[in-house]
């Protein structure tokens, strides 16, 4: 579906895939459902057309939830492709919120925007009282179609706020404002207008066309036993992530498979459980960060799991060795002050 609405510049792409903003109650199951399709979601907000012109397209059809980070490479493929024409002044991505703080945070690593590049999506469908999907759709709109934001890298708005792809995670299952980012937001948006109140540090983009790596995500608990690392090492993952407790501890009877897995030549990253904080290797006894430290383990910082894990992917598609891959998680691995 390629849906163009001709209105006065600049003139924004809307690439649609899916999600709760599409979707509205079912009177018959009493459950959300997807009901709308592209075309319908952007004459919703036909009103703004008197200050930007919209291309809507329509890639995917489908939930948050079933999103793959190939889906991802292929959407990033269309982006670019679509910010090489000369009278797009921004694109706006809309998806599902159960992976975008994935999929954006994979265009972050991948993309370095020379024109605004923001995803959003919707937490309330149509028919909820404080519904969401109309505010947030309008407002990445204005957000990409500002002068300002070519200058922070990929973006995602939400709840009339603009958030850095590098930082934002999904901090609550259902309420509006959802999206939260370590560092707080970059600006927002105030009666139209776009503004901005910090900017994004440098950061590293990197070159892949493909990601056919293995990387799983393990989270630690009270008295969990080693099945789960042991056969990952049996099925020769390229990576591991640890979601560890606290500052990246882990049960003292972990560490003998861990550096069975490394001796395995399999990556080993360590994030924390905790919504706040970072991993850092801190506490030096048996299964302490510190000492998993000392064997080699590496520590992600601020990143969420689910971050951490594309990371590692995209920097093993790279070709990336364990050196190398520390060092570029050391150099991003920052606490909060």
């Amino acid at each position: 579906m390629e849906q163009q609405i001709l209105c006065d510049k600049p003139k924004i792409a809307v690439f649609i895939t899916g999600g709760t903003i599409l979707s509205s109650l079912d009177r018959k199951s009493g459950k959300v459902t997807p009901k709308y399709n592209g075309k319908e979601l952007l004459r919703s907000v036909t009103k703004i057309c008197d200050n930007y012109s919209i291309e809507g397209i329509e890639v995917l059809s489908i939930p948050g939830s079933e999103l793959t980070l190939d889906h991802g490479l292929d959407l990033l493929r269309r982006v670019k492709g679509k910010l090489k024409e000369k009278d797009i002044h921004g694109i706006v991505v809309v998806q599902g919120t159960d992976t975008l703080d994935e999929i954006s945070y994979l265009f972050h690593l991948l993309l370095n925007p020379v024109k605004p590049v923001v995803f959003t999506g919707s937490m309330k469908s149509a028919h909820d009282l404080y519904s969401d999907m109309k505010g947030n759709l309008v407002g990445a709109i204005q957000t990409a179609g500002s002068k300002q934001s070519k200058k922070h890298g990929v973006l995602v708005y939400m709840n009339e706020t603009i958030f850095s792809a590098a930082d934002v995670n999904k901090a609550h299952a259902n309420r509006m404002d959802a999206f939260q980012s370590f560092w707080g937001p970059l600006g927002m948006t105030r009666n139209g207008d776009v503004v901005y109140f910090r900017h994004l540090d440098d950061y590293e983009t990197f070159n892949i066309h493909k990601m056919e790596v293995k990387v799983p995500i393990i989270k630690v608990y009270s008295s969990m036993d080693t099945s789960l690392l042991e056969m990952c090492i049996e099925q020769k993952v390229d990576g591991i992530v640890i979601e560890g407790f606290g500052s990246g501890n882990v049960p003292s009877y972990l560490v003998p498979v861990i550096e069975r897995a490394l001796k395995n030549n399999i990556v080993v990253i360590v994030t924390t459980r905790c919504f706040d904080g970072a991993s850092l290797g801190e506490y030096n006894y048996e299964g302490g960060g510190g000492q998993l430290e000392k064997l080699n383990v590496i520590f992600a910082g601020i990143l969420s799991s689910q971050k951490a894990r594309i990371k590692l992917m995209v920097l093993l598609a790279a070709g990336k060795n364990r050196e190398e891959i520390h060092m570029v998680f050391k150099r991003n691995r920052v606490q909060k002050t």
